[in-house]
């Protein structure tokens, strides 16, 4: 029995080793094109400092979700004409969260030297999405 544990660690030690000695090789292969086809090492990245933004982002996507939720529910207790209201109004609030959407993406796999301008078309979707909530609910709430 006492000769299990040295052998389960001498194992475990060289697994680790292993792996160890495949992660340097994976630094040097490609993983990724850029916009012009070229591949992109994972050097090129720095997904750490999009972290914040992408998750500001994607609660942004929850946050009208609910909303809108809301104002559905609200639109229903003020009656049919406040319904057909908000229906008219809906594929635009749908186009605003999918165009946001499709911007977290392209933050998402973006190069670094892509990064800031992705990232600002992102919050010019967020903005716009934003905006078209708050006159959906003026339409809708009347205030």
């Amino acid at each position: 029995m006492h000769l299990r544990i040295p052998t389960l660690l001498l194992c475990l030690a060289s697994a680790f080793g292993s792996l160890m000695g495949c992660a340097s090789d994976r630094e040097n292969r490609s993983t990724d094109r850029d916009r012009n086809g070229r591949y992109s090492t994972t050097s090129q990245y720095r997904s750490m400092e999009r972290t914040p933004f992408l998750q500001s982002m994607r609660a942004a996507l929850d946050d009208h979700d609910k909303r809108v939720i809301e104002l559905e529910r609200r639109a229903k207790e003020l009656g049919v004409a406040k319904v057909e209201t908000l229906s008219e109004l809906t594929s635009n609030l749908a186009a605003h969260r999918e165009s946001l959407k499709n911007n977290i993406m392209r933050v998402e796999l973006a190069l670094d030297a892509d990064y800031p301008e992705r990232r600002e078309s992102a919050f010019e979707a967020f903005v716009a999405m934003r905006e078209s909530l708050d006159e959906a609910s003026e339409a809708v709430l009347g205030s």
